[in-house]
């Protein structure tokens, strides 16, 4: 039998290290937290390196790793390699038909000089608004 969890909740927060301060309010929120001696697991994540968002590509898209080089340099150049933001811009290939499934050759396609020139928002939080704003305005006011 489970404890009861009715009074639990979980919060997962997200941030850039670089762009929370001292002043910041999630900083006096996590303090606050802190002297109720909430449990806390930070957990940080840097960006990753060009071999990595290569081989996340390779994995992702079923394809060696030498295939998907090119689209993987474009994608780091984007993104700072940040692995949010990476996926983020992904979904959004998928969703303009940039990266297409070939039926005739069995596997992912692209073309990197047109992803290249595609205008992307400069960070991920810019990109998400970006994408909210797509969204009907009944949508919109939902969330």
């Amino acid at each position: 039998i489970l404890a009861d969890t009715s009074n639990c909740l979980l919060f997962v927060g997200l941030c850039r290290n670089d762009e929370v301060g001292p002043e910041h309010a999630l900083t006096a929120d996590v303090e606050k937290w802190k002297s109720f001696h909430v449990p806390m697991v930070d957990i940080r994540i840097g960006n990753l390196d060009a071999d990595l968002v290569n081989e996340m590509l390779s994995h992702r898209l079923k394809l060696l790793p030498h295939s998907t080089r090119t689209l993987a340099e474009i994608v780091t150049q984007k993104t700072e390699a940040n692995p949010l933001f990476i996926n983020q811009l992904l979904r959004s290939l998928f969703d303009a038909q940039q990266i297409t499934f070939s039926e005739k050759e069995r596997r992912w396609k692209w073309d990197d000089a047109a992803i290249h020139r595609r205008g992307i928002a400069d960070n991920v939080v810019e990109f998400i608004c970006c994408k909210l704003r797509e969204l009907t305005i009944e949508s919109q006011q939902l969330l």
